[in-house]
């Protein structure tokens, strides 16, 4: 998980790597020996340069794009309508394609990690990249909370809201909303 380009705990590291490169490069320049003193007049310039490259391949290269800062794409305003069907101050399970944007006045939660909390809404955007296609989304919600059901509240673009029917479950022993 820390090499890979999924997640971004890559992220952390680098600071530490940078370091050791400036740390390596200020020693080896004041080495006895000729060939790690001349070593070390390159390997700042060899790294920029293999940092520039590999920005080619990472997320970094969207911010060249000028599509990236574009908000009134059809997914834009899919997402923006879902946002707009999920009541402020429920209790919301989604994925990260909407999390941000419900944090601010309402109760969120990863999906799949709110056990033994029926949330109130679940929201997921269907292209999120899941391991099986999410074929039935209130079948899925249900399956998440087998002691709630749901109902599709609002379907735009891949976004998909639905909301608990049934009444606040009581509390489970042993397990507790943190």
């Amino acid at each position: 998980n820390h090499w890979g380009m999924v997640w971004h705990y890559s992220a952390i590291l680098m600071p530490v790597l940078f370091l050791a490169l400036a740390d390596g490069v200020r020693r080896s320049r004041g080495s006895h020996r000729p060939w790690l003193a001349s070593y070390a007049k390159v390997a700042v310039p060899v790294a920029a340069a293999i940092a520039v490259a590999m920005t080619q391949h990472l997320p970094l290269r969207d911010l060249l794009r000028p599509e990236t800062y574009r908000t009134d794409d059809a997914r834009s305003q899919a997402a923006r309508a879902a946002l707009d069907a999920i009541p402020a101050g429920s209790r919301v399970e989604t994925d990260i394609t909407l999390m941000a944007h419900l944090t601010s006045d309402r109760t969120v939660y990863w999906v799949g990690g709110a056990p033994g909390t029926a949330p109130d809404i679940v929201a997921i955007n269907l292209d999120f990249g899941w391991s099986r296609p999410i074929q039935d989304p209130v079948a899925y919600a249900e399956q998440l909370h087998p002691e709630a059901r749901y109902r599709l509240k609002h379907r735009g673009g891949s976004f998909v809201v639905m909301e608990r029917t049934t009444p606040e479950p009581k509390e489970i022993p042993g397990v507790r909303e943190s």
